[in-house]
């Protein structure tokens, strides 16, 4: 039976790339990538499994409508196999192994067991992780404020497996997979020119969205989060997220893709932002001006929110983006290094933080009468003890998404409160994942630097398109901000980080060519 002919419409949408299934695909994308922000930052339980069910569907009917061999194609399945064998580790952690082989793989997590997990398990901890814990004379934080963990006699692994929380390392193993199908969803609907620009017009308008509810929190708010939901007092929250540096890592990442997408406008006949191509963009007023006023308007909306976030690190990414903006589209070679460079301050501030003098002495003290910042001496002190986690389990870590749990031998005796993430996320993952986990990333990041960067930017042969550029300066933003927070263990910012993430491979795989 012959097929019925394609219409002219048909034809130039299957050319583009661009099928029914990848605009079924791309629609869910971008509405997944906004809910999540909505939902809190998809932080609580049942927000995390949607998201991760969203996400595992979406890529799940790609697969059964195209192939493995081109979802996984190139580059895309170059970069997503570290991460494969990431999210493998995570629940090898989680294995139940013989007293012998866990000594000699991490001798500390054996002597931590030996100190705080009685005898076939029980409950008699709540913790069931501090170190030399032999009375309650011995912990270093309130009983209160220890966060809860599985009884020991529940759960097969515990006491005996490299994840000193196995439960907990599950868990994060789950959400690294969830990301993992992000980027690939991502990296397949963006393949085509027309995807990735819808892609990132659905992204800037989430960004305004977010930076209006900013606002409106300004002028008319009852005291609950979205309006809807009790604050922790003492909690500052802005729009639906509960810490307001995580909401400025969101709105940054979508703020630069949307400035992006206004120097593509602005440069669309020339490809360059000379005289003659903006005046040429300011008069074609039926296309191009419209769109310029509304990406000025959602880059605005994105701007005013990052402000009122008044977070620091937020800023300092955002920045750090809009210099790699500029220095990407004239020095393409060193931009590509600045990735490098961030990633190895990320982890040297470890060690650094331990070599500060009087450090010891500073943290003990009043934060009232501290002549630093308590935000600052805090983070830095974390960072030093949290470097000393990985130096106690240099080669298997303490397991994926353990910090909490792990970290509470090494706060100060008489801290008040825990610490959930280390404000790093370089040294968090450093620390739960060991060397092993370093030399996948270190994998990832090579693979990224030569066949991503340096292939969509590094060429001379060519001029990136500004949204190019622009996605690459939000993924180095994240970098920058993840140097001094914990964007990446929030739900809805690492969703968004890895959906830029594919787009920008899919558009370097693609070939980028020139133009806006």
């Amino acid at each position: 039976m012959t097929p019925a002919p394609e219409g002219p419409r048909t034809h130039k949408r299957r050319l583009l790339g661009h099928s029914r299934e990848n605009r079924i695909a791309l629609s869910l994308l971008i509405f997944l990538i906004g809910a999540s922000a909505l939902a809190f930052g998809s932080v609580e339980v049942w927000a995390r499994e949607w998201l991760r069910f969203g996400a595992l569907l979406t890529l799940a009917a790609i697969v059964w409508k195209t192939s493995l061999r081109e979802v996984f194609g190139d580059t895309p399945g170059r970069l997503a196999l570290p991460v494969a064998c990431l999210v493998l580790w995570g629940f090898v952690q989680t294995v139940p192994l013989p007293r012998a082989i866990l000594g000699l793989l991490s001798p500390r997590t054996l002597s931590i067991y030996e100190h705080t997990v009685p005898p076939g398990g029980g409950e008699s901890l709540p913790s069931w992780l501090l170190d030399e814990a032999e009375g309650l004379d011995e912990f270093k934080v309130p009983l209160d404020d220890l966060p809860d963990g599985p009884p020991d006699s529940g759960d097969s692994s515990a006491g005996r497996s490299l994840s000193v929380n196995p439960h907990a390392t599950r868990r994060a193993s789950l959400s690294w997979m969830t990301s993992l199908a992000f980027f690939l969803i991502a990296a397949h609907v963006a393949k085509s020119r027309l995807g990735r620009y819808r892609l990132l017009w659905g992204i800037a308008g989430w960004t305004g969205l977010l930076g209006f509810l900013a606002l409106m929190q300004q002028l008319v708010w009852n005291g609950r989060l979205l309006w809807l939901r009790e604050v922790t007092p003492g909690r500052r929250p802005l729009g639906p997220f509960v810490n307001p540096n995580n909401f400025a890592g969101y709105v940054e990442l979508g703020s630069l893709v949307t400035l992006g997408l206004f120097l593509a406008l602005l440069s669309r006949h020339s490809g360059r932002l000379d005289r003659k191509g903006i005046r040429s963009a300011l008069v074609d007023r039926r296309w191009t001006v419209p769109r310029l006023l509304a990406t000025g308007a959602l880059t605005s909306l994105g701007l005013a929110g990052l402000l009122l976030s008044r977070s620091r690190g937020g800023l300092l990414a955002f920045a750090g983006g809009l210099f790699f903006l500029i220095l990407a589209r004239q020095r393409k070679g060193m931009a590509a290094g600045l990735f490098v460079a961030v990633v190895l301050l990320g982890v040297a501030v470890g060690p650094a933080g331990s070599l500060l003098p009087g450090l010891d002495d500073a943290a003990g003290t009043s934060f009232v009468s501290s002549d630093t910042a308590p935000s600052d001496l805090t983070r830095v002190d974390t960072w030093a003890r949290t470097f000393l986690v990985f130096l106690d389990h240099p080669v298997t870590g303490t397991g994926l998404g353990t910090f909490q749990w792990s970290f509470l031998s090494y706060q100060r005796r008489g801290e008040l409160g825990i610490w959930k993430h280390a404000h790093n996320d370089y040294l968090q993952f450093l620390s739960e994942t060991g060397l092993v986990g370093a030399l996948l990333m270190a994998w990832a990041l090579a693979i990224f630097v030569r066949r991503v960067l340096w292939r969509g930017l590094g060429e001379s042969s060519r001029r990136p398109r500004w949204t190019t550029i622009a996605m690459a300066s939000a993924v180095f933003a994240m970098l920058v901000h993840s140097v001094v927070e914990f964007n990446l263990q929030v739900p809805a910012n690492a969703a968004l980080f890895s959906v830029l993430l594919g787009a920008l491979t899919a558009a370097t795989d693609a070939g980028g060519g020139k133009g806006a």
